[in-house]
């Protein structure tokens, strides 16, 4: 057997890491911000043994780490270890072909790339990788009057695609295959490695699960409670442009501690006047499918009419509704912009008042 039978068993182990696709959902299980994830599953080393071998395994298990940062919902940087195990050919011995030996190569690499997602449903996105990996491949044996250990290193293009499902705001599973070629190189007579795994991600982006709407007051502060006349139109807009503290974080429908400042006044219109009645629109950014951002809009408006509903006021006053992305302020091209279209607004229309 010679040296290049060697180096073709473990001149596969190739990672991947980058991607380009779009991505929507999940953005409920990865929020924009850091994630990291494991993954485990099955190596395939593609043409890992010469012509002249006896037995060639080109099967392995393997397994890997990866750290991403998602920065919207389309696009994200990954960068990774991965193990892609043990392939293992049996070859006459040099010198005594009548002896088998056995040889084994140890694949593994650093990978670094880009991830894009696109949502198929509000919990599942399909998504494709691209990038590159840097190799190590360390091919072992034992010949009839010397023992064989090399290493050979250098650098393979990536492709890779798979699936992905939102547990909750914070955990994902994920599917994937990826395929990395010519690991090893020409001069070493480098072969395609196959890796599919199964894996778990978690974002430190995002609310595991969503929290019950609790607003704090604000202690020792003078407060304006300015009560408007109930025969005029009153309208109020919550959103991160009014507020001192984020109103809504992406993909959440809690309400911010300060809220009850902004609400305050509508609230005294309602206990003044019980004749009068509120209207709250929810609306969010377009980060997400928008049949998940209409869902999620309706929420947010109920999180404000819980607050009514919790300091007394009937529920038939108070009429809930959402309009997810379609009615944007600002574009959703931006941080601010995005942070703005994140808004509640509260109108209260006018009503007669009897003169004596």
């Amino acid at each position: 057997m010679t040296k290049n039978a060697m180096n073709k068993i473990s001149l596969k182990s190739s990672v991947t890491l980058v991607a380009l696709l779009i991505s929507s959902n999940t953005y409920a299980a990865i929020n924009e911000g850091v994630y990291i994830g494991a993954k485990t599953g099955w190596s395939h080393f593609n043409a890992s043994c010469e012509s002249q071998s006896l037995d060639c395994d080109k099967e392995a298990w393997g397994g890997g780490l990866f750290l991403g940062y998602k920065f919207n919902e389309w696009i994200s940087i990954e960068g990774g270890y991965d193990y892609f195990g043990k392939a293992k050919s049996t070859y006459p011995m040099l010198g005594d072909p009548s002896v088998n030996t056995e040889y084994t190569g140890t694949a593994q690499g650093l990978e670094l790339g880009l991830k894009g997602d696109y949502g198929l449903t509000d919990n599942l996105s399909l998504f494709a990788k691209a990038g590159m990996l840097g190799w190590q491949v360390k091919n072992e044996g034992a010949e009839a009057t010397y023992n064989v250990s090399e290493k050979d290193t250098g650098v393979s293009p990536m492709l890779g695609a798979g699936l992905e499902y939102a547990f909750t705001s914070n955990l994902a599973g994920r599917v994937e295959y990826q395929w990395f070629n010519n690991v090893g190189g020409e001069d070493t007579g480098g072969s395609n490695l196959h890796f599919a795994t199964v894996g778990l991600v978690y974002s430190f982006g995002g609310d595991s699960e969503p929290a019950p709407v609790v607003i704090e007051p604000v202690p020792n502060e003078v407060v304006d409670t300015y009560i408007p006349p109930k025969e005029e139109v009153v309208v109020i807009t919550l959103s991160d442009n009014t507020m001192n503290n984020i109103t809504f974080k992406t993909d959440s429908y809690n309400l911010s501690n300060n809220v009850e400042r902004q609400l305050n006044p509508m609230l005294t219109r309602l206990e003044m006047y019980p004749e009068t009645e509120v209207f709250i629109v929810g609306h969010t950014d377009s980060t997400g499918p928008q049949s998940y951002n209409q869902t999620l809009s309706v929420k947010r408006a109920q999180s404000v009419a819980n607050f009514f509903e919790a300091r007394g006021i009937d529920s038939s006053r108070i009429h809930v509704d959402g309009r997810g992305e379609l009615d944007p302020i600002e574009t959703n091209a931006t941080v601010e912009g995005r942070a703005m279209n994140r808004r509640v607004e509260l109108t209260s229309p006018s009503v007669d008042v009897i003169k004596e």
